[in-house]
């Protein structure tokens, strides 16, 4: 069953979101020249997704969206190892 929620709720899951992928992204940029720290911040920003996504589908969470966050923040982070790591 899923449960609706009011837009107040709904507006602050979507700003944490964008604050976790605009810090992600900005730390990443900072970090440009050093693929070590770049792949780090990476990884932490699909956690903190993956999280996101578990604490936002709380009300509703079963294990499908659980592996479907899960698998496309490892999704997210096999692309930038190869590119980081592989490729570069």
């Amino acid at each position: 069953m899923r449960v609706h929620h009011d837009s107040y709720h709904e507006t602050f899951h979507l700003l944490i979101l964008f604050l976790l992928i605009f810090t992600g992204f900005a730390t990443f940029m900072h970090t440009a020249g050093s693929p070590e720290r770049q792949l780090s911040v990476g990884i932490t920003t699909a956690v903190a997704y993956a999280l996101w996504g578990i604490i936002h589908h709380a009300n509703d969470l079963n294990w499908k969206i659980v592996v479907e966050y899960a698998a496309l923040a490892s999704f997210g982070i096999l692309m930038l190892w190869i590119l980081l790591v592989v490729i570069a």
